[in-house]
């Protein structure tokens, strides 16, 4: 039997800067590798982890994702 391979090596959500997502909102999942792929999924919920703040994302398919919410940057006195 042949040994699997991956197909994606990374993934990451195409948002503008530090824009904080909101519940509703479309959010585009970019999946790159050996096939790249953008999926559309919207904001269902923002959660806090042990990790930080996270929302939840779902697609069409009904495919739930997980994007870290990135704090607004500190702006300088």
């Amino acid at each position: 039997m042949a040994e699997p391979f991956r197909l994606v090596h990374t993934a990451y959500a195409l948002v503008d800067g530090h824009h904080r997502p909101k519940p509703g909102e479309a959010v585009t999942i970019a999946l790159r590798g050996a096939v790249c792929l953008e999926i559309v999924a919207s904001v269902e919920a923002l959660e806090i982890t042990d990790d930080g703040e996270i929302a939840v994302l779902v697609d069409d398919t009904g495919c739930r994702w997980a994007m870290p919410v990135q704090p607004p940057p500190e702006r300088a006195a």
